[in-house]
């Protein structure tokens, strides 16, 4: 049988082993966190790095379609000029064609 004696040392034991493991732990932890840490501070440099590249090309990609818009303007009135010279040129041909009783061309 164990006597009260036994009983406390045996309880000294467990405190013991039981601190030495929490010490164990605790330090153990404060690796992983300190580790975290980095890796989230590492993630937030990189999270800029990639909020600057967004925003430079954000900038270009409206440059981009400034000059888009304007060469459509562009392209519209070189087509609108063209339509219209067309049509006068049509215009005299066919006026010219019964000046001279020439037969239509199609």
């Amino acid at each position: 049988m164990l006597t009260k004696n036994d009983v406390k040392e045996i309880g000294k034991v467990v405190d013991r082993k039981t601190e030495k493991q929490t010490d164990a732990l605790v330090a153990e932890m404060k690796l992983v966190r300190m580790r975290v840490q980095g890796n989230i501070q590492k993630l937030g440099d990189q999270i800029e790095g990639l909020e600057e590249k967004v925003d430079s090309l954000d900038k270009r990609v409206r440059v981009i379609e400034k000059v888009a818009r304007k060469t459509q303007k562009d392209i519209d009135v070189v087509i609108t000029t063209f339509d219209r010279e067309c049509l006068q040129l049509e215009a005299r041909t066919k006026r010219v064609e019964n000046y001279l009783e020439l037969p239509a061309t199609n």
